[in-house]
């Protein structure tokens, strides 16, 4: 017997304990399954895969002819990972566990090969995963965006409309409420948008202006969405206007055909047949640029590897991004810390909080203590959610606050006294000491400089992240 460690929803078999304390219930999945997540037998484990590396395959207009490799930003090789043969899309899930290849494979986060059979998926465009475990696909034979879990399996195919002069759904991604998929047709202007949740067409974003095609995209945690075409990139703002163009002219400006985001939150990348442009988002400036031909171009530098399609591996510095199965609650008021374990050194800037559909808290208060005796200690940083968004993430801007890979912290949420209930995603837990706890004060409007010990909970990996 073997856990499964692509648990997400119940697909297969589970055990559950549940118990009440008050309205709130508690359980606790165990979810045995056939080993799908076992590496394959006989593999060597490549090296773990580094926040910030990036990923190139060739795969520009076909399958990928070569393996793939990872860079560092900087632009020294890391590893070719072997098995990634023939690659057409890749993508990582959000908590960084694993890099999806439709029509190849299934890889954790070191390169090592998992059972799945995304190996069958054919005519793949462009691939996005969401925080409930499942990956959507794009395709050009069948003119569909297509849901599958994360092994491989198929679950829905769904028909965007193509406008104008498009020929099928290129570029795609998923918005905070992981329901809204952006896509952008091959050989069309606009860019559209469909709710994968309830099967329904949405209204067209916005329309490129100095291309046809809108190859990728990305969209921002503020609702700006980023689309990379031939020629550059473009910001529009959350009502489809333009904001800024990165056109880096030649040897770049041709076939540029994905965008990635990087992870610290400011930049992102673009990649094509030529080379790899990295900007900063606000500013426009170009950060760096790696050319497969230089034709005398003096900013040229890094590799010059074959280019085609990148994905830059982002995972979240610390927390967690995936939306758990388990909605919990907490009156207006009442704060609960949930401990986590920081992955990657540096500073988080940002708070991503899931905030459930039911929730009707207008306001909610997230930050980061630091650990005291296994307990919540000293507040590092809060930062206030305005407009709550039930059924989505909520992104929120924190002073910053540096963190150690290893280190222990407390990830805080707070609904401010009379400002409704806050309901939200964790797990349950068995393990002493890893579960959360709710603040000793109930009428707070906003979180305590000093902890005060509380009831403990077996709750923990709230959905909840740190940038």
């Amino acid at each position: 017997m073997c856990i499964d460690g692509l648990r997400r929803g119940g697909r297969v078999g589970q055990t559950r304990w549940r118990r009440m304390r008050g309205s709130r219930v508690l359980a606790v999945s165990i979810v045995l399954g056939a080993c799908a997540s076992a590496a394959l037998p006989g593999l060597a484990s490549g090296a773990p895969f580094q926040r910030g590396d990036v990923f190139f395959t060739d795969a520009l207009y076909g399958p990928g002819t070569a393996n793939i490799q990872e860079y560092s930003p900087s632009g020294e090789l890391q590893q070719t990972i072997p098995g990634t043969l023939g690659a057409t899309a890749m993508c990582f899930d959000p908590s960084g566990g694993h890099l999806i290849l439709p029509g190849v494979g299934l890889f954790d986060s070191s390169g090592n090969p998992l059972a799945s059979n995304w190996a069958s998926v054919t005519d793949a465009g462009r691939c996005v995963a969401d925080g409930f475990g499942d990956v959507y696909v794009s395709s050009e034979a069948s003119d569909s965006i297509t849901k599958y879990d994360l092994t491989g399996d198929l679950i829905q195919t769904f028909t965007p409309a193509i406008y104008g002069g498009g020929i099928f759904p290129w570029g795609i991604d998923l918005a905070p409420d992981e329901c809204t998929i952006y896509y952008g047709a091959f050989q069309d202007s606009f860019n559209g948008r469909f709710n994968v949740c309830t099967n329904t067409q949405g209204p067209t974003f916005s329309n490129n202006s100095i291309e046809n095609s809108p190859d990728d995209l990305r969209v921002l945690p503020n609702g700006q969405i980023l689309v990379t075409t031939d020629v550059g990139g473009l910001l529009y703002d959350a009502s489809g206007s333009v904001l800024r163009e990165y056109v880096p002219g030649i040897p770049i400006s041709n076939d540029l055909r994905s965008m990635s985001l990087d992870p610290d939150g400011t930049s992102f990348w673009m990649s094509g047949a030529y080379g790899v442009v990295h900007y900063d988002i606000n500013s426009g400036s170009l950060l760096s640029m790696w050319c497969r031909f230089s034709f005398g171009v003096g900013n040229c530098t890094g590799p010059s590897a074959a280019f085609g399609l990148a994905a830059v591996y982002g995972p979240p510095l610390v927390g967690n991004a995936d939306v758990e199965n388990h909605v919990d609650h907490n009156p207006g008021g009442t704060a609960e810390a949930f401990p986590v374990t920081v992955s990657y050194s540096g500073q988080i800037s940002s708070l991503d909080l899931y905030v459930n559909s039911t929730s009707t808290a207008s306001q909610v208060i997230v930050g980061v203590y630091s650990n005291k005796n296994g307990k919540p200690g000293t507040l590092q940083n809060q930062a206030m959610i305005t407009n709550v968004v039930a059924g989505s993430w909520n992104d929120v801007q924190i002073p910053s606050i540096p963190v150690t890979a290893g280190q222990r912290v407390w990830i805080a949420l707070l609904g401010p006294n009379g400002g409704g209930t806050i309901r939200f995603r964790d797990d349950a837990q068995s393990s002493p000491g890893e579960g959360s706890q709710t603040s000793a004060q109930t009428h707070l409007t906003a979180l305590p400089a000093t902890w005060s010990v509380g009831t403990d909970w077996p709750t923990g990996n709230l959905s909840a992240y740190g940038q």
